[in-house]
């Protein structure tokens, strides 16, 4: 059943990353896929400006969404290693993908996918870290009196 949600989750951001057009899936619910045998992998290092908040707001979304992606994975895999190979290789993966729907996957899209994917990891780390440490003065039975 985990692994199911997994699937979707991704299935999910895939749809995201390769419908093609972003705008009409937000404002309208519209999903449509193009593919091109002659993707445009030069756009890929281009470094767009953020002078728009639909671009800031679209960025913040792969942030989030990878952040989402990563706890799912760490609850269905109990694995941090594995969910940080998981979200680095999917997070590479849909930008790397998208040129053949005619979207323009961006290195820095990926970096962004990352660093939500890390964040959540460390996030989780801290929260594991401080349970571990209240549930070992808890059952050592140093509380404070």
């Amino acid at each position: 059943m985990r692994v199911i949600l997994v699937l979707c989750s991704m299935l999910f951001i895939l749809v995201l990353s390769i419908t093609s057009n972003f705008k009409a899936f937000i404002h309208r619910g519209e999903i449509g896929f193009s593919f091109t045998t002659n993707p445009d992998f030069i756009s890929f290092f281009t470094i767009y400006q953020f002078n728009s908040s639909t671009l800031i707001a679209q960025k913040v979304g792969h942030f989030f969404i990878f952040m989402i992606l990563t706890a799912i994975l760490v609850f269905c895999f109990k694995s941090f290693t594995l969910s940080l190979f998981i979200g680095f290789s999917f997070g590479l993966a849909t930008e790397v993908i998208q040129p053949f729907f005619y979207r323009s996957g961006r290195i820095l899209d990926v970096f962004i996918n990352w660093s939500g994917v890390i964040i959540c990891l460390l996030i989780l780390a801290c929260f594991k870290q401080a349970l571990s440490t209240y549930y070992s003065i808890k059952t050592s039975g140093v509380e404070g009196s």
